[in-house]
């Protein structure tokens, strides 16, 4: 309806909005508005976002709005432009300076790259930071002078005052700080428990909690579904939606030809227990082939996430028959799912007592095992291979007694192959509003929250949806979740080796447990298989191919001891093969 069209102008005339989400709880804040007699002239959560506005304040509305969303408010009076993103980082939001003289904003890369003067100059530090982790961390752009605005945060900008060529992330501040929410939490919780804390109470709270986040999402008037993995977390968000509804839903799942990848099985047999219309895609190396071009284009910056593939396609394939999409992305880094989160911190607490030259010895130990021997330890083969690599560069290191590089470390790919940039640690501008006691469990899960949530797992899922017009919810990562599951002890996120204790407890009363009880799998991608097979001679072309960025001799040597299987490093050549591909497609000039 022409009620939602942007840019819209607040009823008092004063303030104009451009919008890019949704509000989940704008239904409540239209009745709260409603009662202090302010009349509505359609039903778009723009109108009621500014409504809220114009007669709360910037300031209060945030703290009262949940969902999704970048926006960016002009306010008349004040002549003060302000930005917004979401508190995890749902929505992406770009701002900067073109040639040093204009102010721009876009929650989108590629808007940015038809402005003129926009000269596309690539920032190499941006480019570092992506090779190590696969993706461009907030608040850096893969373009110079470009900043993301990281999540939970405003940017403020008084155009009376503003000088051109301005440092924008000084005018950053955060509206949701999570150091201070966590601290919070975690002194609530010594107050008012202080003696013990009973499992049944938690669950309690934990189930409406969640009932709640569920139901707020399914609100929509278009057709809706859900992505089934058959892992534990859209398990479950699938079986509160069924509870939400009479009628059956449609859930998606995808699923690999190679055997040791594929769980779609698990997800048919999880969508007969919960009665849904279930639709499934199996995916073939060539599938992958035909649908890497198009990467660059849906990803706009550099990403490396293999899932990527699958995720899009997923999208693809879901479109044809729903236009909103429930997941289960962030009930890792909510509830303490990683296997660093369950593995990590003994481990650290035994290795950090190690001398460093015993420490190398081990790393050396881990690398000269044989494949076959890995595979027999852990049947799991293809997750554990890439994270025994991790661990030999982390055992490597000379800091390793400090647990925040440590975690770094577990993180990163080894063996930076960039000409040009700086190692610099991890650029949050959040690090600063860091909780003042941590537990190494929640330092891990903290981090990820803050750093791999929003620049890998919902970046992957968000930029892959919107470029099929899909919108997808992530109920998991409801603010309200967080700020709960914050404040309780560790052995309700991790308990006796098992993670996500308390999801595991809650899914229990739902499905049969042999549906869901198996060891964790995790998306994975047969990328290695693939780049030895229908992906070689693409991958081929883009290893030869020159740039000003990657060390090609480096490059050379690490592609072919892949090829020969002397090294299994293909998260390293993939991220490279991705930033080459970008290139390729004319991202820069």
């Amino acid at each position: 309806s022409y009620h939602g069209y942007q840019p819209m102008v607040s009823h008092s005339g004063r303030y104009v909005l451009s919008y890019n989400g949704e509000i989940y709880n704008y239904h409540e804040i239209a009745q709260s508005l409603k009662n202090e007699k302010i009349h509505f002239n359609g039903r778009s959560d723009t109108e009621v976002l500014l409504a809220a506005i114009d007669v709360w304040g910037l300031a209060k509305t945030l703290q009262k709005i949940n969902g999704m969303f970048a926006f960016a408010l002009w306010d008349k009076h004040t002549k003060k432009l302000s930005l917004a993103r979401d508190r995890f980082g749902e929505k992406p939001l770009y701002i900067g300076w073109l040639d040093g003289q204009h102010l721009v904003f876009s929650s989108e890369c590629r808007a940015l790259r038809c402005l003129e003067p926009f000269q596309h100059k690539i920032d190499t530090n941006a480019v570092f930071q992506y090779m190590r982790y696969g993706y461009i961390p907030a608040p850096q752009c893969i373009y110079d002078g470009i900043i993301q605005i990281p999540p939970g945060c405003l940017t403020t900008l008084d155009m009376n005052h503003i000088q051109p060529n301005e440092d924008l992330l000084s005018l950053t501040r955060p509206y949701w700080n999570i150091g201070e929410i966590t601290n919070v939490s975690k002194d609530h919780f010594k107050t008012q428990h202080s003696k013990s804390l009973q499992d049944e109470h938690v669950f309690e709270h934990i189930q409406s909690l969640l009932k709640h986040a569920v139901q707020t999402r399914m609100i929509a008037d278009v057709p809706l579904g859900s992505f089934l993995s058959g892992g534990l977390d859209s398990t479950l968000v699938t079986a509160l939606m069924c509870e939400n509804t009479d009628s059956p839903i449609n859930t998606f799942t995808i699923g690999f030809h190679e055997a040791e990848y594929n769980e779609a099985h698990h997800a048919k047999q999880i969508a007969k227990h919960l009665g849904t219309n279930h639709h499934e895609l199996m995916l073939s190396g060539q599938d992958a082939r035909d649908i890497i071009p198009t990467l660059t284009d849906i990803y706009d910056e550099p990403f490396a996430d293999p899932s990527q593939i699958p995720t899009s396609l997923i999208c693809r394939f879901a479109k044809d028959k729903i236009t909103v999409a429930l997941t289960g992305d962030g009930g890792d880094e909510i509830f303490g799912g990683y296997q660093r989160h369950i593995s990590g911190p003994p481990l650290w607490n035994k290795l950090s007592y190690m001398p460093y030259g015993l420490r190398c010895l081990l790393a050396k130990t881990i690398k000269n095992t044989p494949d076959y021997i890995l595979a027999f330890i852990n049947p799991g083969y293809p997750e554990w291979q890439d994270r025994l690599i991790k661990l030999q560069n982390a055992l490597r290191s000379p800091d390793f007694n400090s647990f925040s590089h440590s975690f770094v470390m577990q993180w990163g790919n080894p063996n930076i192959i960039c000409q040009k940039g700086q190692d610099q640690s991890i650029p949050l501008t959040q690090d600063h509003w860091y909780p003042s006691v941590l537990s190494n469990l929640e330092t891990f899960m903290f981090k990820d929250i803050l750093h791999y949530l929003p620049n890998n797992i919902l970046t992957k899922i968000d930029r892959a949806a919107m470029s099929v017009s899909l919108e997808t919810r992530a109920p998991l990562i409801d603010h309200r979740l967080y700020e709960y599951m914050a404040g309780l002890p560790d052995n309700f996120k991790v308990r006796q080796g098992q993670g996500k204790y308390l999801l595991h407890h809650i899914l229990k009363d739902k499905l049969p447990s042999h549906l869901y009880e198996r060891p964790k799998h995790g998306f994975s991608v047969p990328i290695r298989e693939w780049l030895r097979g229908p992906l070689q001679d693409w991958a081929q072309s883009l290893i030869e191919k020159d740039d000003d960025y990657l060390n090609q001799k480096t490059l050379m040597d690490q592609w072919t001891s892949f090829c020969s299987g002397q090294d299994d490093n293909y998260n390293r050549i993939w991220t490279a093969l991705m930033f080459r591909q970008w290139l390729a497609n004319g991202q820069t000039s």
